[in-house]
């Protein structure tokens, strides 16, 4: 079956909340009262939200609790997305909790006592007194799930519902959702339970936003892995991730955290990776692994997550601009001041030897227009890239790549990672990799500010020692793309704009 998503939104807020807040009594069910200017609003929030997530509003499919504040939720949403029908049932009603309706808790514990004692025995099978159990909630709602959601061809399933019975739908897959102290489900927020092919993930939990997973095998069960440790996860994210891993952020209880998954190709890359982990922690924030495992597939881990905001966010904030180049400039020298004897020595004349003779030869195929400049610049500056002084390298220490938290006015390096690309090499191949990735074209003057941050004044054999080295990765991207039939075309484009902008 392809994956569905149980989109489980608690109604607005209504009179009764207020009122039951402000007498500090218990109402649900016995108040049919309509929601407040402020559930209004937060109703046509959120709607709005979900009409900008959803393209298919074919795929679509709207219940509700038949209560009036859950009704006038549903009719703001299905207004929203032009949708019409709407599923009013019954079994999506709050849990009956008969006597204690109108009361306060205080008030019905002394009432109740021999209630009271078998209920903290065993929450899930005691009753409230002439009401119902959670146990039979769970009943209705999965009679409920199996006869609509099941049976339906709806991929996007919208419940409108009260706070009991979302708590009640995440307890399927853990009972620790009853417990009110850890988990909050508020007014006019979502929670969403993802399944596919038996596999279930909840998600997302209480949140203003909405997103949905990928279709993809192994981040669902790199999901199914974490889910399976019974950690005390909030919710899960899927994080942008540029290489074939999977990445998934972890809200728990009291942290964060990063469950990944490794493919068994890349098994040497994380291996190299741990090793300079183990090296350089010292000297650098970078994340620590609290659980590992491996099987065929490749290697399933857990490792703490660092805070703060990527370079990126920081560079496109013209205040932090300056800051951010001194923090990501110094990072670089302590990393290229980091010595090791466990990353073999390669011989950077033969690697950059057999990179150009390689790109050349792709340049040479497609009948580049250019070539014989590109030639020409190589065989004139080819001696700049010979060097005595190699260094420990990043070799993508791009803005993607390191975190930084905001103290007052300042900013602080909070973690760096992405290491398995690391090698022993030029210092200056590290700022032409991070001028390729991240400033090339648009923001080549950023570069030289950020170059000047790294030496005081840059020299003429410097500036061409980097552009020998960026021309290198812009053929080398070329390269890369084509032997793996990929399109070239913005490749080529960065390549002209080089030729024209350096070599004509």
């Amino acid at each position: 079956m392809s994956e569905k998503y149980l989109i489980l939104i608690r109604h607005g807020e209504y009179y009764g909340n207020i009122r039951g807040k402000k007498l500090g009594i218990h109402l649900s069910r016995s108040d049919n009262s309509p929601l407040t200017k402020n559930g209004i609003f937060q109703m046509i929030n959120i709607a709005e939200k979900i009409k900008q997530k959803l393209k298919n509003k074919k795929q679509v499919a709207i219940y509700s609790s038949p209560l009036l504040r859950t009704k006038q939720s549903a009719k703001i949403l299905a207004k929203t997305l032009g949708l019409e029908k709407i599923d009013y049932d019954d079994c999506l009603l709050d849990i009956n909790y008969g006597k204690l309706e109108g009361k306060k808790w205080e008030e019905f514990i002394y009432l109740y006592q021999d209630w009271w004692i078998k209920f903290q025995k065993d929450r899930l099978k005691t009753p409230f007194p002439d009401g119902e159990s959670y146990q039979n909630v769970k009943k209705r709602l999965l009679n409920f799930f199996q006869q609509k959601i099941l049976n339906n061809n709806k991929k996007f399933n919208f419940i409108i519902t009260h706070e009991g019975i979302v708590r009640t739908f995440l307890s399927f897959f853990d009972d620790r959702f009853f417990n009110r102290s850890i988990y909050q489900f508020d007014n006019g927020k979502i929670s969403i339970i993802c399944f596919t092919n038996n596999l279930f993930i909840p998600y997302l939990i209480n949140s203003n936003e909405l997103f949905f997973l990928k279709k993809n095998k192994k981040f669902f069960n790199l999901c199914l892995w974490y889910l399976n440790k019974k950690r005390n996860f909030f919710y899960l994210k899927p994080k942008k991730n540029f290489s074939e891993n999977q990445v998934i952020e972890i809200k728990e209880v009291d942290k964060k955290t990063l469950a990944k998954f490794i493919p068994k190709k890349f098994k040497s890359d994380y291996q190299k990776e741990k090793i300079i982990f183990e090296k350089i922690n010292l000297n650098l924030p970078i994340p620590k692994i609290i659980e590992e495992e491996e099987n065929n597939e490749g290697i399933y881990l857990i490792r703490n997550y660092l805070p703060g905001k990527i370079g990126q966010f920081y560079f496109k904030n013209k205040k932090f601009k300056n800051q951010l180049f001194h923090v990501w400039t110094s990072t670089l020298k302590k990393i290229h001041r980091f010595k090791t004897r466990s990353l073999e020595k390669q011989n950077w004349e033969k690697f950059i030897n057999q990179w150009l003779e390689n790109d050349l030869n792709i340049l040479k195929t497609i009948n580049y227009q250019h070539l014989n400049k590109i030639i020409s610049f190589y065989n004139e500056n080819k001696e700049n890239a010979h060097t005595n002084k190699l260094s420990f390298i990043h070799n993508d220490l791009s803005f993607y790549n390191f975190s930084l938290i905001k103290e007052g006015n300042n900013l602080k390096l909070s973690g760096v990672w992405d290491f398995e690309r690391a090698m022993i090499g030029d210092r200056y191949w590290d700022l032409a990799v991070i001028f390729k990735i991240c400033f090339y074209p648009k923001y080549i003057k950023d570069f030289y500010q950020l170059l000047k941050y790294y030496i005081n004044k840059p020299t003429n054999k410097i500036f061409k020692k980097i552009h020998f080295y960026l021309l290198m990765n812009i053929t080398g991207a070329i390269t890369y793309r084509y032997q793996r039939k990929k399109s070239i075309k913005k490749e080529l484009k960065n390549l002209d704009f080089f030729v024209k902008k350096f070599l004509l």
